[in-house]
């Protein structure tokens, strides 16, 4: 269990922690808490002492079962390392979007800095936009691929044996005009499963033309269920 008697937080990350393993957690009731956390934690009232003992207590008695299985998919959902990964390289891409101070240019120390963290980001990188139920025959997974330098192939493979067909050279002008550095490439991919697929996982391989490659796994839902990354 763990117990965060904390009157501030900016995201809050051990509560988080211990939930995407299973943990019960009591916490004081804290806006971000109630936003990223949900129901699967313990609220108390801030300074509410007395109610936090109370609330440990009936905790120990009930054990981890507290953390149930809805709750702890969301949370395994939200901490998993890809999509923590997505959401700070968005910040760092659209930062290097955005008009920098000339002073920052001048410096030696700021163009040192703006070229590590451009030549970090801007390879080969597989995104999945979002996963659809588009009719009684089939799911499909839509994506696209960063890569300035182009990207001549994008392969799926089922459960490590079986290719998957990919129509890959779509075109995204929704991530076009949040990355202006791929230019007109049609970066956009789908990827189409039968509705009753057996299949419990993909794995992406994208391939750009600087040499550059990169390797996505997709967790599949059972079944007949809608496709979950």
């Amino acid at each position: 269990m763990l117990v965060f008697p904390s009157f501030f937080e900016g995201f809050g990350y051990p509560p988080m922690e211990a939930l995407y393993v299973g943990t019960p957690v009591v916490a004081y009731d804290l806006p971000v808490l109630r936003e990223t956390c949900g129901d699967a934690a313990v609220y108390v009232t801030p300074g509410d002492v007395v109610g936090l003992r109370g609330q440990v207590i009936a905790m120990t008695k009930l054990g981890s079962d507290r953390v149930n299985a809805m709750d702890l998919k969301r949370i395994q959902t939200m901490m998993h390392i890809d999509t923590r990964a997505d959401h700070i390289e968005d910040v760092l891409r659209r930062y290097l979007s955005m008009p920098q101070p000339t002073s920052l240019y001048r410096s030696a120390i700021g163009l040192s800095l703006v070229a590590r963290i451009r030549s970090r980001f801007r390879k080969c990188r597989i995104h999945i936009s979002n996963s659809l139920n588009t009719g009684l025959t089939k799911n499909t997974i839509e994506g696209w691929v960063y890569n300035p330098a182009g990207i001549y192939s994008v392969e799926a493979i089922a459960d490590s044996e079986t290719t998957v067909s990919v129509r890959f050279g779509l075109s995204r002008p929704d991530v076009i005009r949040r990355f202006p550095e791929l230019g007109h490439q049609d970066v956009g991919f789908e990827i189409d499963l039968p509705k009753e697929h057996s299949f419990e996982s993909l794995r992406l391989i994208a391939r750009g033309y600087d040499g550059t490659s990169n390797q996505r796994k997709v967790t599949l839902a059972t079944a007949g269920s809608p496709i979950c990354t």
